[in-house]
């Protein structure tokens, strides 16, 4: 006679349970995302403060005295090298003519 008291309980329940269910998944679905966003932003912002500070660091570094003394010294040997190189040529090509004549 009074079983329709526990299917209505049981019924009561349910809908609880479910609304609590379905509260639950959006509040922890709500905590993820803040989350995620919050790493996400972090690592990206520490990335390009990382990246910031070595541009400046490479802008900076050419207007250092002894920078630009050694850029001077390799381009002076580069050029050096290339007159070197440019003179073997010329007297490879001089002595393989005699041999060929």
């Amino acid at each position: 006679m009074f079983d329709w008291i526990g299917d209505a309980l049981s019924w009561v329940g349910d809908k609880i349970s479910g609304a609590v269910s379905s509260v639950g998944s959006a509040i922890s679905e709500a905590v993820w995302d803040i989350m995620l966003e919050w790493v996400f932003k972090t690592i990206y912002g520490a990335v390009a403060d990382f990246f910031g500070m070595i541009n400046g660091m490479a802008a900076e570094i050419f207007e250092l005295n002894w920078v630009n003394a050694f850029l001077s010294l390799f381009s002076s040997f580069g050029w050096a090298l290339f007159v070197a190189g440019l003179a073997v040529a010329v007297f490879d090509t001089a002595i393989e003519s005699s041999r060929a004549g």
